[in-house]
């Protein structure tokens, strides 16, 4: 009888330790996950103060994942005109420094469809009214007009 009540006792003991062993062992591993970053650009080449920390605003407040790394061309944004957000590296063609200010103040509501009857761009450029500091905008608008090839010789910096 006491044989019999020990077997009782330890059968589903055994049963279920190996049951949870099994199942231990079946559990998939934590995968390992990689992430990598996309390209913040490169900071600018210049003794200008306003363009260093304009080049920083870009970054930090996070420009550079929409427009590009220095403002060479943006993420896909689909049913745009363009396909894509905007670059800005050439925003001193049609810009002049107070009115880029402007353009960053008021933002852009919305992007342009590529398709009149297509649906809506989803990605568009917010108001940064209150976002900005004066500092921050006018360093930005720096950043952005320092682009412009100086003495025609091609050099952007």
């Amino acid at each position: 009888m006491q044989a019999l009540l020990v077997f009782l006792i330890l059968l589903p003991l055994l049963v279920f330790g190996g049951t949870f062993a099994w199942v231990a062992r079946s559990q998939p591993k934590e995968a390992e996950v990689k992430v990598e970053l996309p390209s913040l650009g490169t900071p600018p080449k210049t003794e200008d103060p306003r363009v260093k920390k304009g080049w920083e605003v870009f970054t930090v407040k996070g420009c550079v994942y929409c427009h590009g790394p220095n403002g060479e061309g943006g993420v896909d944004n689909n049913n745009a005109q363009g396909g894509k957000v905007p670059a800005l590296n050439k925003v001193y063609e049609g810009y002049s420094e107070e009115e880029l200010k402007e353009r960053i103040l008021q933002g852009v509501p919305e992007s342009g469809k590529a398709d009149l009857k297509g649906p809506v761009p989803p990605l568009y450029m917010p108001s940064w009214k209150g976002q900005l500091t004066d500092e921050e905008l006018e360093a930005v608008a720096a950043y952005l007009m320092s682009f412009k090839p100086a003495g025609g010789t091609g050099e952007e910096w």
